[in-house]
């Protein structure tokens, strides 16, 4: 029951059979350490980096809690959460 109610809150719909990791995880396995295409995974909306991180419009990473606390912040998918919309945030906020 624990497993099922922390997935939904990052958009899984079903839970994958073994393991499975975050976007944020699945493309830090996909890049060479160190190399030029090393990502920076950092939340667009908060200072922090670690964490389950989901793909934003802008190219960017965001949290799903970060983005349900911001009233301008949407889902292009609300069932997957993501991708996470950031075009109607104020530049000021």
């Amino acid at each position: 029951m624990a497993r099922a109610m922390i997935d939904r809150c990052y958009g899984i719909q079903e839970v994958p059979e073994g393991e499975w990791f975050c976007a944020k995880c699945s493309s830090a396995a996909a890049k060479v350490p160190g190399g030029a295409n090393e990502a920076t995974f950092c939340c667009q909306l908060c200072p922090f980096d670690y964490g389950a991180l989901k793909k934003t419009d802008r190219g960017g990473w965001a949290h799903v809690i970060c983005a349900l606390y911001i009233p301008e912040v949407r889902f292009g998918n609300v069932h997957s959460m993501e991708p996470v919309i950031l075009s109607d945030v104020p530049c000021d906020k």
